[in-house]
């Protein structure tokens, strides 16, 4: 198991090795905002991304997570075999022993396919 591990770090170190060459990450513009508080003043270059509906912070966002896919491409595989490995290792159908507690029987359960348990409650038996 250490070797596999060893082996999956070992290609995403190459993977970023490569990677880094090819592809840049895109750079926020600074703008400086200050704010004085109890007579002292700091400084948020940043501030600018404060705003969600800023066609600005959208743009920068869509250049990020294009650059996140680009830098991440060689490793879609990889990805998808982890998941895959992962997912296999979770009972697709789970469920919890019963307790009971003031007249009534508490449990739950995950459904095949779900990514969320039911939580459910009966009266009696």
């Amino acid at each position: 198991m250490k070797k596999y591990f060893f082996l999956i770090g070992v290609s995403i170190l190459v993977t970023d090795l490569i990677n880094a060459q090819t592809v840049s990450p895109p750079t926020a513009k600074k703008s400086a905002k200050v704010y004085t508080e109890h007579g002292n003043k700091r400084s948020d270059d940043y501030f600018w991304m404060n705003n969600p509906s800023d066609s600005n912070v959208i743009n920068h966002l869509h250049a990020e997570n294009a650059y996140v896919d680009a830098y991440m491409k060689r490793t879609e595989g990889l990805q998808k075999k982890i998941y895959d490995e992962l997912v296999a290792r979770i009972p697709p159908r789970d469920e919890s022993l019963p307790t009971k507690r003031m007249g009534y029987w508490y449990y739950s359960r995950f459904e095949e396919g779900k990514q969320y348990p039911y939580f459910i409650r009966k009266k009696g038996t």
